[in-house]
């Protein structure tokens, strides 16, 4: 620390466009919603394929399991990100201006 407090400012961001712990949360459950998703929508494919048959049937899964797992991602780490912007906020990190050093306030 340099000692002189107007130095100091509270960190709100890390990175451009969202925060460290914001970045990770989105991610993990951006993969999780997309394995969920391609999970659920395979199985949803596949029951309303059947009605065309079994080539209905797996046709009906794989476009199920495509747009389940788009849809999963998307929303998962979507609300990841905004978990890990609430995690950082509480966090309350800062960062000096004079001499660049983080620390936890």
């Amino acid at each position: 620390m340099c000692g002189v407090s107007d130095w100091v400012v509270q960190i709100k961001t890390f990175t451009k466009g969202g925060t460290v712990v914001g970045t990770v949360a989105g991610t993990v459950a951006g993969y999780g919603g997309a394995r969920v998703g391609a999970s659920a929508g395979a199985l949803l494919g596949a029951r309303i394929g059947l009605l065309a048959g079994p080539i209905g049937a797996v046709g009906g899964a794989i476009a199920g399991a495509i747009i389940g797992a788009l849809t999963g991602a998307y929303f998962g780490g979507n609300v990841g990100k905004k978990v890990g912007e609430l995690l950082d906020d509480a966090r309350g990190l800062y960062k000096c201006n004079k001499c660049g050093k983080s620390f936890d306030g």
